[in-house]
Protein backbone atom coordinates (compact mmCIF):
# COMPACT_ATOMS: atom_id res chain seq x y z
CA UNK A 1 0.00 0.00 0.00
CA UNK A 2 1.48 3.58 -1.12
CA UNK A 3 0.30 6.24 0.99
CA UNK A 4 1.74 9.57 -0.78
CA UNK A 5 0.36 13.49 -0.28
CA UNK A 6 0.93 16.28 -2.55
CA UNK A 7 3.11 18.54 -1.97
CA UNK A 8 0.41 21.60 -1.38
CA UNK A 9 -1.07 20.17 1.42
CA UNK A 10 -0.10 20.52 4.92
CA UNK A 11 0.93 17.71 7.02
CA UNK A 12 -0.07 17.76 10.48
CA UNK A 13 1.13 15.49 12.95
CA UNK A 14 -1.45 13.21 12.74
CA UNK A 15 -0.32 12.62 8.64
CA UNK A 16 -1.91 12.79 6.20
CA UNK A 17 -5.54 13.83 6.01
CA UNK A 18 -6.06 10.45 3.75
CA UNK A 19 -4.86 8.36 6.87
CA UNK A 20 -7.07 9.91 9.64
CA UNK A 21 -10.16 9.80 7.35
CA UNK A 22 -9.70 5.93 6.50
CA UNK A 23 -9.88 5.85 10.68
CA UNK A 24 -12.47 7.48 10.87
CA UNK A 25 -14.31 5.76 8.37
CA UNK A 26 -13.04 2.26 9.60
CA UNK A 27 -14.73 2.75 13.15
CA UNK A 28 -18.02 4.38 11.80
CA UNK A 29 -18.63 1.74 9.88
CA UNK A 30 -18.39 -0.96 11.91
CA UNK A 31 -18.43 -4.87 11.43
CA UNK A 32 -19.44 -6.25 8.05
CA UNK A 33 -21.32 -9.23 8.24
CA UNK A 34 -21.83 -12.18 5.68
CA UNK A 35 -25.48 -12.22 4.02
CA UNK A 36 -26.52 -14.91 2.07
CA UNK A 37 -27.68 -13.14 -1.09
CA UNK A 38 -29.26 -15.78 -2.78
CA UNK A 39 -26.97 -18.58 -2.21
CA UNK A 40 -26.67 -21.52 -0.16
CA UNK A 41 -23.70 -20.19 1.69
CA UNK A 42 -22.84 -16.69 3.57
CA UNK A 43 -20.15 -14.38 2.22
CA UNK A 44 -19.00 -10.54 1.86
CA UNK A 45 -20.23 -9.68 -2.15
CA UNK A 46 -19.59 -6.68 -3.57
CA UNK A 47 -22.49 -4.87 -3.02
CA UNK A 48 -23.09 -5.42 0.38
CA UNK A 49 -19.26 -3.78 0.78
CA UNK A 50 -20.05 -1.10 -0.95
CA UNK A 51 -23.38 -0.23 0.45
CA UNK A 52 -21.81 -0.81 4.12
CA UNK A 53 -19.36 2.03 3.05
CA UNK A 54 -20.27 4.21 0.36
CA UNK A 55 -22.00 6.44 2.96
CA UNK A 56 -19.09 7.13 5.46
CA UNK A 57 -16.87 7.76 2.21
CA UNK A 58 -19.10 10.35 1.35
CA UNK A 59 -19.63 11.81 4.50
CA UNK A 60 -15.53 11.99 4.76
CA UNK A 61 -15.34 13.07 1.16
CA UNK A 62 -12.89 10.37 -0.05
CA UNK A 63 -12.87 9.63 -3.51
CA UNK A 64 -11.92 5.76 -4.75
CA UNK A 65 -10.83 5.84 -8.39
CA UNK A 66 -10.13 1.94 -9.46
CA UNK A 67 -7.83 1.23 -12.09
CA UNK A 68 -6.75 -2.50 -13.54
CA UNK A 69 -2.73 -3.00 -14.28
CA UNK A 70 -2.47 -5.73 -15.21
CA UNK A 71 -5.30 -8.67 -16.90
CA UNK A 72 -5.09 -12.27 -18.40
CA UNK A 73 -7.73 -13.81 -19.98
CA UNK A 74 -7.76 -17.62 -20.84
CA UNK A 75 -10.69 -20.07 -21.87
CA UNK A 76 -10.72 -23.38 -22.21
CA UNK A 77 -13.41 -25.91 -22.33
CA UNK A 78 -14.41 -28.13 -19.98
CA UNK A 79 -15.51 -32.03 -20.65
CA UNK A 80 -19.16 -31.34 -20.65
CA UNK A 81 -18.52 -28.62 -23.70
CA UNK A 82 -19.09 -25.64 -22.32
CA UNK A 83 -16.46 -22.86 -22.33
CA UNK A 84 -15.51 -21.16 -19.55
CA UNK A 85 -13.72 -17.70 -19.50
CA UNK A 86 -11.31 -17.00 -16.82
CA UNK A 87 -10.17 -13.38 -16.40
CA UNK A 88 -7.30 -12.72 -13.78
CA UNK A 89 -6.05 -8.97 -13.11
CA UNK A 90 -4.46 -6.78 -11.08
CA UNK A 91 -6.29 -3.75 -9.89
CA UNK A 92 -4.81 -0.66 -8.00
CA UNK A 93 -7.41 1.86 -5.79
CA UNK A 94 -6.43 4.56 -5.02
CA UNK A 95 -8.54 6.83 -2.01
CA UNK A 96 -8.23 10.36 -2.34
CA UNK A 97 -8.87 12.57 0.59
CA UNK A 98 -10.40 15.88 0.07
CA UNK A 99 -6.62 17.96 0.76
CA UNK A 100 -5.62 15.76 -2.51
CA UNK A 101 -3.94 12.72 0.18
CA UNK A 102 -4.36 9.49 -1.39
CA UNK A 103 -3.63 5.48 -0.41
CA UNK A 104 -3.12 3.20 -3.07
CA UNK A 105 -4.09 -0.53 -2.69
CA UNK A 106 -3.09 -3.14 -5.24
CA UNK A 107 -4.91 -6.26 -5.14
CA UNK A 108 -5.69 -9.77 -7.53
CA UNK A 109 -9.09 -10.33 -8.58
CA UNK A 110 -9.80 -14.01 -10.21
CA UNK A 111 -13.07 -15.14 -11.92
CA UNK A 112 -14.69 -17.96 -13.76
CA UNK A 113 -17.95 -17.41 -16.08
CA UNK A 114 -19.22 -19.05 -18.92
CA UNK A 115 -21.15 -16.11 -20.80
CA UNK A 116 -18.76 -12.65 -20.81
CA UNK A 117 -18.44 -11.46 -17.16
CA UNK A 118 -15.78 -12.56 -16.20
CA UNK A 119 -13.76 -9.48 -16.37
CA UNK A 120 -16.36 -7.61 -14.70
CA UNK A 121 -16.19 -10.66 -11.94
CA UNK A 122 -12.74 -10.09 -11.44
CA UNK A 123 -12.65 -6.39 -10.67
CA UNK A 124 -15.63 -6.85 -8.29
CA UNK A 125 -13.14 -9.24 -6.55
CA UNK A 126 -10.28 -6.97 -6.57
CA UNK A 127 -12.31 -3.79 -5.42
CA UNK A 128 -14.00 -5.68 -2.34
CA UNK A 129 -10.50 -6.63 -1.09
CA UNK A 130 -9.13 -3.19 -1.31
CA UNK A 131 -12.24 -2.15 0.38
CA UNK A 132 -12.02 -4.40 3.16
CA UNK A 133 -8.51 -4.49 3.38
CA UNK A 134 -7.74 -0.89 3.64
CA UNK A 135 -10.80 0.02 5.86
CA UNK A 136 -9.67 -3.46 7.99
CA UNK A 137 -13.51 -3.91 8.62
CA UNK A 138 -14.06 -6.62 11.17
CA UNK A 139 -16.72 -9.10 10.22
CA UNK A 140 -17.88 -10.10 13.57
CA UNK A 141 -17.09 -14.04 12.06
CA UNK A 142 -17.06 -16.10 15.47
CA UNK A 143 -13.39 -17.19 16.22
CA UNK A 144 -12.74 -20.58 15.40
CA UNK A 145 -11.16 -21.67 18.87
CA UNK A 146 -15.03 -20.42 20.37
CA UNK A 147 -16.81 -22.49 17.92
CA UNK A 148 -15.34 -25.66 17.92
Amino acid sequence: MTVAKKDTTETTEAGPQIIRLINDVRKKAGALEKTKGGLSFPFRGIDGTVDHLAPHLNEAGIVTVPQVIESGVVQRERKDGRIVTTTNLRTKVTFYAPDGSFVESITAGQADDFGDRSAAQAQSVALRVALLQTFFLPTQTADPEHTG
